[in-house]
C-alpha cells in the first residue's frame, strides 16, 4: 500500500528513477564498447610494431665483394731459333750457312737481336736455342665490370712466350677469394699456366709486380686456387703464361692472336 501511495503521490520521481537506471545501463554499454575498441586498437598497433620489427629483422645486407682487374702488364719474349755454327764450316757442301753462322734452312735472328747470334747452352736452356729478347707485343682491354680481360698479341713470331700480369683488387666490403682464372685462345680452347700470389696491401711492395722481366717469371711461392681470402682493400697478383701458336714452323712470318681471361671469385667459405 505504501509503495502504491508513493507511486500515486510521486509518479515523476518513479519515471525519473527508471530513466536513470536505463541511462546507467546504456552508459555502461558505451564504456564497454569504448574499452573493446581501445583494446582492439592497441592490438593493431602492437601487431603493426611486431610485424615491422619482423620485417626489419629479415632484411639482411651482406655487402658487396668480388675481385676486379685494376692493373695489367703484358710481357713477351721471343727466342730466335738460331742454330749456330762455326764460320769455319761455311764451305761444307752439306750445310749452307748465312753470315750469322746459321743453317740456310733455319731461321736467322730477328733484326732486333744482336748481329752476333749468341746461342744458349742447350744443356741449360733447351727450350731457347738462340738469342732471346723481350718485345712489345700488344694491348690488354679490361671489361667494365673488371672481371674479364681480352689480350691482343700483335705481329709476333710463332712460339713467342706471352706473360700477362693482373692485379686483382677487393674493393668491396667483405672478404672474397679467387676461385679460378679461365684462359681461352681465339678458338675458345682452354690454355695457359696460372700463378697467383698474395694477398698484398700494395703491388709495388709485393716483390712480384714492379720491374719484372720475362726472365723473372714465374716467381716461387704462388698459392693454389681457391686462394686464401682477400680482405677488403687487399690485392692478389696473377701471372699467366701462354705461347703463341707455332703451327707453321716458319719464323719469317708474323702472327696476330688474342686470348680471353675470365676472373671467378666467391664470398663463400
Amino acid at each position: 500500500m505504501k509503495e502504491l501511495f508513493i507511486m500515486f503521490l510521486y509518479p515523476q520521481r518513479l519515471i525519473l528513477s527508471q530513466h536513470t537506471r536505463a541511462d546507467n545501463i546504456m552508459r555502461g554499454q558505451v564504456i564497454t564498447v569504448l574499452l573493446m575498441l581501445a583494446i582492439i586498437g592497441s592490438w593493431s598497433i602492437a601487431y603493426a610494431m611486431w610485424s615491422e620489427t619482423l620485417r626489419v629483422n629479415t632484411t639482411v645486407n651482406i655487402g658487396s665483394g668480388d675481385l676486379d682487374i685494376t692493373s695489367t702488364k703484358l710481357l713477351c719474349k721471343y727466342c730466335c731459333p738460331c742454330d749456330c755454327h762455326d764460320h769455319d764450316h761455311d764451305d761444307d757442301d752439306n750445310n749452307s750457312h748465312d753470315h750469322h753462322g746459321n743453317r740456310g734452312h733455319d731461321c736467322g735472328c730477328d733484326h732486333d737481336c744482336s748481329d752476333d747470334c749468341q746461342c744458349h747452352d742447350h744443356d741449360h736452356d733447351a727450350d731457347h736455342h738462340g738469342c732471346c729478347i723481350d718485345i712489345q707485343c700488344g694491348i690488354i682491354e679490361v671489361s667494365e665490370n673488371g672481371e674479364r680481360a681480352t689480350v691482343y698479341v700483335l705481329n709476333v713470331k710463332p712460339g713467342t712466350e706471352v706473360w700477362v700480369g693482373l692485379v686483382l683488387s677487393n674493393d668491396g666490403d667483405i672478404p672474397v677469394k679467387l676461385t679460378s682464372i679461365d684462359v681461352y685462345d681465339e678458338n675458345m680452347t682452354r690454355i695457359g699456366d696460372v700463378y697467383v700470389y698474395g694477398p698484398f696491401r700494395a703491388p709495388g711492395t709485393s716483390g712480384v709486380w714492379g720491374h719484372v722481366t720475362t726472365d723473372d717469371l714465374p716467381f716461387p711461392g704462388n698459392v693454389s686456387l681457391p686462394s686464401p681470402f682477400c680482405d677488403p682493400g687487399l690485392k692478389l697478383i696473377a701471372w699467366i703464361h701462354m705461347v703463341t701458336p707455332d703451327n707453321h714452323h716458319d719464323c719469317h712470318i708474323d702472327i696476330t692472336t688474342q686470348y680471353t681471361i675470365i676472373i671467378n671469385s666467391s664470398i663463400s667459405p
